[in-house]
């Protein structure tokens, strides 16, 4: 199943279970919403075990068939199911807060970690998480996941800052972002004020969620990313961003007061792109932007946490006190952005080397190519056909327009350089200053760039705070 720090409910494909499983099946029907979907089913009881825990009569859902999940690709990747890792309350827990609708089983579910704090009432209730990088596995983080217990390899977390979750009293993973930049250029966050009511001006609030791949931003904050990253071309057609695949710009996000840098193999995708006989590799933003998340400004999802390792801490959030309490977390910095602008040649300059290859002969695109082609030789009688007619009867014409057009050419490149000459002499010698041209991606834009010459009151937001 996938760990997932955006939800708080746990389901599971039928399909997949084994054939001496048990299932309490209430019949009672929900329906689970996710940013990329949903997921339908019916809600039961069932004993769960994880990591040496136990919980005899855990409230779960089975997803009765694949055409119930409209969560993209999941079964794809080897998936069973979804592990809710939020906090209980009506907005993260469906399965809770469905079942309380129903007098028979009111009171009778909550999230499985809530299970095992209960259990655990002299510990304290946090989970540790850390995420690899695919086709990093070397240098990057190994992945972990602990409940009351940290991962040895990342004990210098202790002596991070504690974040206190904002607002709170949302039941979410939410923190305060104080800034960001890319290339070491700071994005002006008090352009805007916050979505969420309450949030100190030229602050954002983020959801940290294991369960999202990529990110989500607001939209100024997006094309500010992307349009200071060298060589990054935008399209308006999908409103995303191609950038050089050895690209090594650097973002980073402040959190807490420290700054976590972000590597840059997770700021783009690589896919394959048909370009003639080869396959060509084509790196595109793997951030995308959004200004309507809900309780929220950004979605922060695995292209940051593999950056990071990260403690929640869920306070005194067990049964008696299911609110987020005194909840935090805490986050140990796990990339070095000298060494990750260098992972790139090592990492995406072998997916690149290794994507672009030669088209087979039965492969899709090229065979499509080549099927008109070889209908219009079926077509020609002989082998021969009007055009190569054509060559063989004007053939001579035409290189010897083509050679005298070479020729003015010549002629014009001459005199051309003649005159700049005399031009230079005129003007005598002067130092030729260099000119950088960024590409215009639309007003906002540039009204973003120059924020800070203008005031406040131009870029409202609904919740702006004196």
């Amino acid at each position: 199943v996938a760990i997932d720090t955006g939800s708080s409910d746990l389901w599971y494909f039928l399909l997949a279970t084994p054939k001496d499983f048990v299932f309490d099946n209430t019949n009672i029907s929900m329906v689970d919403m996710y940013a990329g979907g949903n997921a339908r089913g019916t809600i039961g009881f069932a004993s769960v075990e994880f990591g040496g825990y136990k919980v005899s009569k855990q409230g779960m859902s089975p997803i009765m068939c694949f055409p119930t999940v409209t969560i993209g690709g999941i079964l794809d990747i080897g998936l069973d199911g979804f592990f809710g890792l939020s906090f209980a309350g009506d907005q993260p827990s469906v399965i809770a807060s469905t079942l309380d609708k129903d007098k028979t089983y009111a009171n009778q579910s909550q999230p499985f970690l809530y299970n095992v704090f209960d259990q655990t009432p002299g510990h304290d209730n946090f989970i540790g998480i850390s995420l690899s990088r695919p086709d990093d596995t070397e240098k990057s983080a190994d992945t972990s996941f602990s409940i009351n217990e940290l991962d040895e390899s990342y004990a210098a977390v202790v002596n991070a800052s504690v974040v206190p979750l904002f607002p709170g009293n949302n039941g979410r993973w939410s923190v305060l972002i104080d800034g960001m930049s890319i290339g070491g250029i700071d994005i002006p966050l008090t352009g805007w004020p916050s979505w969420v009511r309450g949030a100190p001006r030229g602050k954002l609030v983020a959801l940290l969620d294991t369960g999202a791949p990529g990110a989500l931003v607001p939209d100024l904050v997006y094309r500010f990313i992307y349009s200071h990253i060298p060589g990054a071309i935008f399209s308006q057609s999908d409103s995303s961003w191609t950038v050089p695949c050895n690209m090594t710009s650097i973002l980073s996000i402040k959190i807490g007061g420290q700054d976590f840098p972000i590597n840059p193999l997770d700021l783009a995708d690589i896919s394959v792109k048909t370009n003639g006989s080869y396959n060509d590799s084509v790196c595109s933003s793997s951030w995308t932007s959004s200004d309507a998340i809900g309780d929220f400004d950004l979605i922060l999802g695995t292209v940051f946490l593999r950056n990071v390792y990260t403690v929640f801490n869920f306070g005194n959030t067990v049964s008696s006190s299911p609110a987020a309490g005194n909840a935090s977390i805490q986050l140990l910095s796990l990339t070095d952005a000298t060494a990750a602008a260098a992972e790139v040649m090592d990492v995406r300059m072998a997916q690149v080397a290794r994507l672009r290859t030669p088209l087979q002969p039965d492969d899709p695109s090229t065979s499509e190519r080549s099927s008109g082609l070889a209908a219009a030789v079926e077509n020609s009688p002989s082998g021969s056909s009007p055009s190569s007619d054509l060559i063989t009867k004007y053939g001579p014409i035409v290189i010897g327009l083509l050679g005298a057009n070479l020729l003015v050419v010549v002629i014009l490149a001459v005199m051309g350089l003649v005159m700049c000459v005399k031009r230079g002499a005129k003007s005598g010698s002067r130092a030729h200053t260099s000119t950088y041209a960024r590409a215009r991606v639309d007003e906002d834009m540039q009204a973003l760039d120059s924020y800070e010459d203008k005031p406040y009151e131009d870029h409202t937001r609904p919740y702006e705070e004196n």
